[in-house]
């Protein structure tokens, strides 16, 4: 069981402070963060990664030296075979991903001849998700990942995340403020709310109507 529990935020024109952020979590476990844009979602993994310290509490190593992130503002190079990049990562991380995550590494693996330009924006998550775990890192943070995917390659998306979710090998966390892409995941779900400074778990029916009510209350 990983546990944080911190006061984090910055000052400046749009300061951000959260108070008494409380997240317990587990492997197995896939947890949204859904807040509007701006509201500090990518704050919060700067800081649970070490990169900006809380304003009180702090971050355990084996949370820091656990976690990977992939987002939508990070892509892969376009001229680059998927064979390439199984070049780079070297057999030991491939025969890893095997090993642990085959459904994803089957995946990928029949995509080895295609250039990453030739990808679907779905596929080329996946590959990166791939890369990303590769490393042996089992706190996977999905920052704004499913921005810009089409239906079928959501779904695709959400398959293989949820096959590596039910594994309980690894962590998920996904940052959106799409509170469709909440429901379509699944799993647990934290609202943020930047003026009352809470970030709140979420137990309630995963409807857009009744989300969007709680977090407007946010409580």
């Amino acid at each position: 069981m990983f546990c944080v529990k911190i006061d984090y935020g910055y000052k400046g024109t749009n300061s951000i402070n959260y108070e008494n952020v409380n997240i317990q979590f587990e492997y197995g476990d896939f947890i949204n963060i859904l807040g509007e844009n701006g509201c500090g979602k990518s704050t919060l993994y700067k800081v649970l990664m070490g990169r900006l310290k809380p304003t009180n509490g702090h971050i355990s190593d084996e949370i820091k030296n656990n976690i990977v992130v992939i987002s939508d503002y990070v892509n892969l190079p376009n001229e680059c075979t998927i064979h390439d990049i199984y070049e780079l990562l070297g057999e030991d991380k491939i025969q890893y991903m095997k090993k642990e995550f085959y459904s994803i590494y089957e995946v990928v693996s029949e995509l080895l001849s295609k250039k990453v330009s030739m990808l679907s924006t779905g596929q080329k998550r996946i590959v990166e998700i791939f890369c990303a775990l590769s490393t042996r890192k089992r706190i996977l943070v999905m920052d704004e990942a499913s921005n810009g995917l089409d239906v079928t390659n959501k779904q695709l998306l959400i398959e293989q995340v949820n096959k590596m979710v039910e594994s309980k090998k690894v962590v998920v966390f996904n940052t959106t403020h799409l509170i469709e892409d909440v429901i379509s995941f699944g799993g647990r779900v934290f609202v943020m709310n930047k003026q009352k400074q809470r970030i709140n778990e979420y137990h309630g029916e995963k409807s857009i109507k009744e989300i969007i009510e709680y977090m407007k209350v946010g409580e």
